[in-house]
C-alpha cells in the first residue's frame, strides 16, 4: 500500500503527491471508498478502482472535500 502526503481536486482528477514530491492523478470516479486509518483520524484511507488502496495523511473529512460536486467554487 501507498502512502501519499496529500491530495487536491483538479477538475475530474484528485492529484496526490508522494513523499518524493512525485504526483499522481486519479480520476474522481475510481474512488469507491474512504475510511479512516487510525483512531487519531489524521489519515485516511483511500480505495480505488482495480484493488488498489493509497494512504493519504490528511483527515477524513479532507478527502471528503475532494469528491464533493463542485457549487460553484473556484
Amino acid at each position: 500500500m501507498t502512502t501519499l502526503l496529500r491530495g487536491e481536486r483538479a477538475g475530474a482528477w484528485i492529484v496526490f503527491t508522494d513523499q518524493d514530491g512525485l504526483r499522481h492523478a486519479v480520476r474522481l470516479t475510481a474512488v469507491l471508498a474512504l475510511s479512516d486509518t487510525d483512531p487519531a483520524q489524521d489519515t485516511t484511507l483511500v480505495q480505488l478502482a482495480g484493488q488498489r488502496s493509497v494512504v493519504v495523511a490528511v483527515p477524513l473529512e479532507e478527502a471528503l472535500g475532494w469528491l464533493q460536486a463542485d457549487l460553484g467554487r473556484p
